[in-house]
């Protein structure tokens, strides 16, 4: 029986154990809570479980559910359909990591070794430790490609296990099915074939478990379904083993609402599949994306990818977690992977965000000569001006003409924020008459109008328009117009920009302002822009538009003009905007101009 050493409780030491638990770190996992970020750095869905999932859980989780030990036979008959065995050869477990833990106490026997490649997946070396069992770790070639010399130099006298995880993590390397089959035509002893990760290359060995009484298949509802936080898996093996393995793990390791889920996973397979697709397009935008920023990729068969950042790594990981996204620096945990970062993947839109913020670290800052500014958001806060006038004509009107308390108050900011991020309604009067219209209220528009007045500007200025704060400092603004050529571009009537400008003693720093008078079209055409281009004597090449919403990058983008993106104040980096400017044709999305300046000054 293997030992650890002698206890020594009262300087800290471990009490008497028949496991090495000096020999082994425990698995570092987050201490704080990332539900609300964006999520890259371990590797699970980041748009979250489906909603298909939450439904079952909501309909079956009963009070006398959750007081009922779980039932497993008709999860057993699911799995068993899924991936492809009989409903004996497969058993339920809490993630894939149970299902390792599980097999390693029935089946590593003292004093063999554990093979696995390197560098790979954190539990196989911590169980093989615990037990005192020796590593036989085989590294990757270059580019981290699956060496099958090596791998097979290893698998000599005195081995006890096999392990393998394909694709591979933290790589993403493939590994060869015929290699697979290689081995379990070379050894006896158990081989583990981790499929964490199948999902998103669509290949599996399972069909080869009638044939190979050693081969054990591992399986996750983590990555694929966003099951991560209820810890699903099942192991697939022969019959006799599967009966090996449920001797060794608790009767009700896994929990009823772990089951509910995952079977209701089980029950959409196209959901899934629609969701793999999602992935397997967003990772090679994403791939081509890093290339056009001379990042080298590693390979990429699963849900993430990694990057190498080289010396700019830890950087990049600090500034992105500025942003409220995780990724994962590997600089410092193996050898081979100083300078790689591991990226899970999203959908597209989460993946260009992630790129327009690698860019601003990994990119000099581009050459601009003029700046033109919106007005609303970028340079005065408008929450409680314009958006309180969008809020209280709504209600007001919608009152007037007859609308139901309910109706009324489904009057929100957050429906105002679906309205703005929509498009095409920059222009705030338009804007408050399609809220009002999509809570069926028919009001005229010149009455919107009127009664939108009478709340921002009041009788001569006093009206909600006097609550804007001025959101450049002395000192920036100082800079921007000694080093740039400057103008606002804004939907506001003239007079009202022109107001705001003289109360904040700064319309002098704007030699041209362009309003609604000035166009002809609203943004998002370019109508705007491309007037104050003409009045600064500005080129489009060496431009940029600072603006907060998707009309204003569109416009932008028209315009020929460096997309700026600015979070409004009190906007979250994680409510869905900074990707909707990223989609809109953002180059880049920084919280506030003061940050776009301290870029540029770069």
């Amino acid at each position: 029986m293997t030992t650890g050493r002698d206890a020594r409780t009262e300087s800290g030491g471990f009490l008497p154990s028949r496991l090495c638990l000096d020999a082994a770190s425990p698995y570092r996992i987050p201490t704080w809570e990332r539900a609300s970020l964006l999520r890259l750095d371990v590797n699970e869905h980041p748009g979250g479980a489906p909603e298909f999932v939450l439904e079952a859980l909501r309909s079956d989780l009963t009070p006398a559910a959750i007081a009922t030990y779980p039932v497993y036979a008709e999860w057993h008959a699911a799995a068993a359909r899924a991936f492809g065995v009989q409903p004996d050869q497969i058993t339920c477990t809490a993630g894939a990591d149970e299902a390792i833990k599980a097999i390693c106490e029935a089946h590593l026997m003292s004093g063999t070794a554990l093979a696995t490649h390197d560098p790979g997946f954190d539990m196989f070396p911590v169980w093989a430790r615990l037990y005192g069992n020796p590593l036989r770790r085989v590294a990757f070639g270059p580019d981290f490609a699956f060496d099958r010399d090596a791998w097979f130099a290893a698998l000599g006298p005195g081995l006890g296990m096999v392990a393998l995880v394909t694709p591979a993590n933290p790589t993403g390397t493939l590994i060869p099915r015929e290699a697979i089959v290689a081995t379990l035509d070379r050894v006896t002893c158990p081989v583990l074939v981790d499929e964490t990760y199948a999902d998103f290359v669509g290949l599996t060995v399972a069909d080869l478990i009638p044939k190979y009484p050693q081969l054990f298949v591992l399986r996750s509802f983590s990555k694929v379904a966003g099951l991560a936080g209820l810890r699903a898996g099942a192991v697939l093996s022969q019959a006799q083993n599967i009966e090996a393995i449920r001797r060794v793990l608790n009767p009700f390791n896994v929990n009823r609402a772990a089951i509910v889920a995952s079977l209701a996973v089980m029950h959409h397979p196209q959901e899934i599949a629609d969701h793999v697709a999602e992935v397997t397009v967003a990772r090679a935008e994403f791939a081509q994306g890093l290339a056009q920023l001379g990042v080298r990729v590693g390979p990429s068969h699963a849900n993430f990818l990694l990057a190498h950042l080289g010396d700019k790594a830890s950087a990049c990981e600090k500034s992105l977690r500025g942003e409220g996204i995780l990724i994962r620096n590997r600089t410092g945990s193996h050898p081979t992977l100083d300078g790689w970062a591991r990226i899970a993947i999203g959908s597209r839109e989460q993946m260009q965000r992630c790129l327009g913020a690698l860019r601003k670290v990994l990119l000099p800052s581009p050459q601009v000569e003029t700046l033109l500014f919106d007005l609303d958001g970028p340079l005065a806060d408008v929450r409680d001006s314009y958006r309180q006038a969008i809020l209280r004509t709504a209600r007001a009107l919608l009152s007037r003409y007859g609308a139901s308390h309910d109706t009324v108050a489904q009057v929100t900011p957050q429906r105002v924020e679906e309205l703005k991020r929509r498009g095409g309604l920059n222009n705030d009067w338009d804007c408050t008459a399609a809220l009002i219209a999509d809570l069926g209220g028919v009001v005229p528009h010149a009455e919107v109008v009127d009664a939108f007045q009478s709340l921002y500007w009041g009788d001569d200025g006093d009206g909600l328009i006097v609550g804007e704060p001025f959101r450049l400092s002395a000192e920036d603004l100082a800079w921007t117009v000694d080093r740039f050529r400057t103008g606002v571009v804004t939907g506001r009537p003239r007079v009202e920009a022109l107001w705001t400008l003289q109360r904040h003693g700064v319309l002098g720093a704007w030699p041209v302002v362009v309003a609604m008078e000035d166009m002809t079209a609203q943004k998002p055409a370019p109508d705007g822009i491309l007037q104050a281009l003409k009045d600064l004597k500005a080129i489009p090449a060496t431009a940029a538009y600072l603006g907060d919403s998707v009309d204003d990058m569109r416009a932008a983008v028209a315009a020929g003009v460096l997309p700026i993106g600015v979070l409004p104040a009190g906007a979250d980096w994680n409510d869905g905007l900074c990707e909707r400017l990223y989609q809109a044709g953002a180059w880049a999305v920084f919280g506030g101009v003061e940050e776009v300046l301290a870029w540029l000054r770069k």
